[in-house]
């Protein structure tokens, strides 16, 4: 885990930035109702946005892939009969699984989809990571409805709204380069580096988690 400490005179998260790493990551699944992995990428960067290592692999589920799910995604039972399962892929790959247990977890949507629905399947811990959502981040600073907002915030919306390099949607290491592409737009737009939109997650995610708590506090 990235060494941090918490300064409260000035509500800011002190890390240790030589040695964070983000890793950026997306999921293609079987569908929603209970959904399995059937394609897993995995882009690990430093703080400069430098790629340190990419992984990507169609995954055997061990259940049918929904038929909604597959033309959303393209990719059907015949397309992974002969892939790994998550585990072999796994065995093959511990720098991989090391990665995803102590970088800076990113992506669109993996809060409450690849990371809690998903990933945690496999690695409950990872519920507790550090996280830098995009999805949290674009509907913070682009709010709907908002002069200059895109009319939502899916990836390949905002991709298309910023001008980014247009890729194969809902293909899992093409949404993860164009989540990167969209980090790097934050960070040169802002003026700031991906260690701040780190910090302002984190600050974001934790008043949200304070919030809930006070309103479900008994009241007197």
């Amino acid at each position: 885990m990235v060494p941090l400490r918490w300064d409260l005179n000035f509500y800011s998260l002190i890390i240790d930035w030589n040695l964070m790493l983000s890793a950026v990551l997306d999921t293609e699944t079987t569908g929603l109702s209970d959904p399995e992995i059937v394609e897993f990428a995995m882009v690990v960067v430093n703080t400069e946005l430098e790629v340190i290592a990419t992984y990507s692999s169609l995954i055997k589920p061990p259940k049918p892939i929904e038929p909604g799910a597959a033309n959303v995604h393209g990719i059907t039972d015949a397309h992974v009969q002969n892939a790994k399962t998550w585990a072999e892929y796994a065995d093959e790959n511990p720098e991989m699984v090391e990665h995803l247990k102590t970088a800076v977890l990113s992506g669109h949507n993996i809060r409450s989809f690849d990371i809690k629905r998903v990933m945690s399947k496999h690695y409950p811990e990872l519920v507790r990571s550090q996280m830098l959502d995009t999805l949290e981040v674009a509907r913070r600073v682009m709010p709907k409805g908002a002069e200059g907002s895109p009319p939502n915030h899916k990836l390949g919306t905002l991709a298309e709204h910023l001008g980014l390099p247009a890729r194969e949607a809902h293909r899992a290491l093409s949404d993860v380069e164009t989540c990167v592409d969209f980090i790097q737009w934050l960070c040169e737009s802002r003026k700031c580096g991906v260690e701040d939109l780190v910090a302002e997650a984190q600050a974001a995610q934790d008043k949200k988690v304070g919030s809930l708590r006070s309103a479900m506090r008994p009241r007197k």
